[in-house]
């Protein structure tokens, strides 16, 4: 079976330390078929990713020069991963017409007042419940407004929800969502987009490969088609993280392929 990559980060992420080169060597080790770098390129209301703005240029070169190298062992993707682009719009058409993208990857990793997802202390699960809530209705500003290919993982505050709800898996449950998941999900599919399934779960509290079933199940009654496959990986050791898992999810919901982005254009591969 064939392995599939569309959301992981090089040291051109202000948060990722390996080389793209390093991620490129390590996904052939690992018999990867398809990967995306999807450099992170978070912005918020008149400010855009210094970071990733600074080196966007070389990091440019860099990538059309292992596209070249590796062109015939792996389908190497330049990738963008856009965060809240809802909330500065221009910055981010700028940026992505600026270069050829293959694959523009959207996320919402702050709230609208600015509260870094992943630096929230949760101490309750009424917290927990309201942070979620605003985080969805922002994942649906951006899913309607923003110019992107595929919306990624949809319940990213869980990851750090553990101490609120004591490490109880069973706490973790996207159902009281169900409306808001809904009205994304019909987004998605009235616009052609992709919906990701995030393997990151597999090594936080809850150990469980993002969306749930029940998820997966909805969007292919409501007619959704594309869906990519990203480990969320920020080290080479762990890219392809939990892909025959995914496929053999993806399939147990109805699904029979998986979609990569060639040029910003879905291609289908059978699971």
């Amino acid at each position: 079976m064939f392995k599939i990559d569309l959301h992981s980060h090089s040291n051109f992420s202000f948060d990722a330390r390996f080389s793209p080169e390093e991620m490129c060597i390590s996904a052939i080790e690992k018999g990867l078929s398809v990967l995306a770098l999807t450099e992170h390129y978070d912005v918020m209301p008149a400010y855009r990713d210094i970071y990733y703005t600074a080196r966007q240029d070389e990091r440019h070169r860099e990538m059309m020069h292992l596209k070249e190298k590796y062109g015939n062992k792996l389908i190497l993707l330049n990738a963008i991963e856009l965060g809240q682009p809802q909330t500065n719009l221009q910055a981010c058409h700028k940026l992505i017409h600026k270069y050829n993208f293959d694959f523009v990857l959207a996320s919402v990793h702050n709230l609208a007042d600015g509260r870094d997802i992943y630096e929230i202390d949760y101490q309750t699960p009424e917290q927990c419940f309201e942070i979620m809530n605003h985080y969805l209705d922002e994942v649906i500003k951006m899913a309607s407004l923003c110019d992107y290919d595929s919306v990624g993982h949809i319940d990213f505050p869980i990851r750090k929800m553990e101490k609120a709800y004591g490490g109880d898996v069973s706490c973790y449950d996207l159902r009281p969502y169900e409306a808001k998941i809904r009205k994304i999900l019909e987004i998605i599919i009235q616009r052609g987009k992709a919906l990701e399934v995030n393997t990151r779960g597999l090594i936080v509290w809850h150990k469980e490969i993002c969306p749930q079933d029940w998820v997966l199940e909805l969007y292919k009654e409501m007619g959704g088609r594309y869906i990519t496959i990203g480990s969320d990986s920020h080290w080479p050791d762990r890219l392809g993280l939990g892909c025959d898992e995914a496929m053999a999810k993806l399939k147990r919901c109805g699904f029979d392929y998986v979609t990569y982005y060639k040029d910003r254009k879905p291609v289908l591969m059978e699971i």
